[in-house]
């Protein structure tokens, strides 16, 4: 992680500092989420697939967000520059979490499961937490 994005890490760290960032993306300004909605997760975004062992991936900031109507993640990714792949980046990184919670769900469920949810890990109405992803360059 380099310098800039450290220093930014640690800002946002801050719960009131996050929630005003994520009111001001979603919902204009309106103090919608407030800080005691917010649980800060492990950035680690490695594959829990065996077969992709050895991929690194962190994402700077991921933030469970408990509103009363819903849950959701969202990870703030800093950039200070340009990156014209980010984009692509950011959707591994979306696919990431999706199968971190997949993989979760499935660990705990293989033992009670049957026939066609036995082979995919999950029952039929399982659902996962959304996964928003936003940049920030300040």
């Amino acid at each position: 992680m380099q310098e800039a994005d450290i220093v930014i890490s640690r800002y946002f760290s801050d719960k009131e500092r996050s929630a005003e960032l994520l009111n001001y993306c979603f919902f204009q300004g309106k103090d919608m989420i407030k800080p005691e909605y917010l649980t800060e997760l492990d950035g680690n975004l490695n594959a829990l697939d065996e077969r992709k062992k050895g991929e690194k991936r962190y994402g700077d900031q991921i933030w469970k967000v408990k509103l009363p109507e819903a849950e959701v993640l969202v990870g703030v990714e800093h950039q200070m520059k340009v990156h014209y792949f980010m984009p692509f980046r950011q959707w591994g990184y979306e696919l990431r979490q999706y199968e971190k919670q997949y993989y979760q769900i499935s660990r705990d469920m293989k033992k009670r499961l049957r026939d066609k949810e036995f082979l995919s890990g999950v029952k039929k109405e399982q659902r996962y937490l959304p996964v928003i992803r936003l940049f920030y360059s300040g």
